[in-house]
């Protein structure tokens, strides 16, 4: 009867660790944001995670990326939440990389870091002209998501 009891125990914990990783992987944190080094105000460089089901903004604001996340509204987070399904596969297949010359003639880039990909990053120029298609439409996609928040 012991054996069977531990069985069932283990088969137990095991599925309960399955489903937790599943979670984990479905939802990706990223950090994501915009950037631009000759700009004057606050909107020059916004940097946001999204994590679970929460998205948080950085207080810092800093060029060296040293991060102080605070928490954002469900309603802002029910936004942009679908910007983790809408990152180009071709980026996951990458180790991190910078595309085209980011904000070297004041056009401003783009940030994005997958925290569960090893903390992949790259950093992708605002100016499209010479990106692989995909990335001109993920540009676009993540500008309008960071319209919309503060």
């Amino acid at each position: 009867m012991k054996p069977l009891f531990l069985i069932f125990l283990a088969a137990v914990v095991f599925c309960l660790g399955c489903s937790s990783d599943e979670s984990s992987f479905d939802e990706p944190t990223i950090i994501f944001g915009h950037f631009f080094g000759e700009c004057g105000g606050e909107r020059c460089l916004e940097t946001y995670m999204l994590q679970g089901d929460s998205l948080f903004e950085d207080l810092n604001d800093s060029f060296d990326r040293s991060f102080n996340f605070s928490p954002l509204s469900a309603e802002l987070f029910n936004q942009v939440s679908d910007l983790r399904t809408l990152i180009p596969d071709e980026l996951n297949e990458l180790d991190g990389q910078t595309f085209g010359c980011p904000d070297c003639a004041d056009q401003g880039g783009i940030f994005l870091q997958l925290v569960d990909q090893d903390d992949k990053v790259f950093t992708i120029d605002q100016d499209t002209n010479g990106l692989p298609e995909y990335l001109q439409i993920f540009v676009g996609q993540v500008n309008d998501r960071i319209a919309l928040l503060p």
